[in-house]
């Protein structure tokens, strides 16, 4: 199934639909995936989407201003990322600060922060659709380390 409940699409494994009218409804923790989502978005190879970045800001509860700030850059550039529906445009640069930067805002840290987010951002590397197995959701940890087992 894919959920597009967070402004891009992110696809979800071993979910329970149910039904309900005439139609289905998702039988799961939506926060939960959220917060998975907030997790992965981060770690996700190829560029990030404006919308992915807008997902992450709005989770952090930030408003464009103090996102900038955190990763030292205007406002408008905040603004203009955002305003892409795909590749936001992000120097290089930039982009792994703003991801080291939103791990470290989840309280993320050790290993992940020492994973290669050069090798992540690799144009070369294929980008993959976000993908979180319902079933095993026990923590946005280890929905995570499902995600990057399916990532490498």
């Amino acid at each position: 199934y894919t959920y597009h409940g967070l402004g891009f699409p992110v696809q979800l494994l071993n979910v329970q639909l149910r039904p309900f009218k005439d139609t289905r409804l998702l039988d799961c923790d939506l926060n939960m995936i959220e917060v998975a989502a907030a997790h992965m978005v981060p770690i996700k190879c190829g560029v990030l989407t404006g919308r992915e970045i807008k997902f992450l800001r709005r989770h952090l509860d930030m408003t464009q201003t103090e996102f900038a700030q955190m990763i030292q850059v205007s406002r408008q550039s905040v603004i203009t990322w955002e305003k892409r529906a795909s590749d936001a445009g992000v120097h290089p640069a930039v982009e792994k600060v703003l991801r080291v930067s939103v791990l470290r805002k989840l309280g993320i840290g050790g290993e992940l922060l020492a994973m290669s987010i050069d090798r992540i951002m690799n144009p070369s590397t294929k980008a993959v659709r976000l993908r979180i197995n319902v079933e095993s959701m026990l923590s946005p940890e280890a929905v995570m380390r499902t995600f990057l087992v399916e990532a490498a």
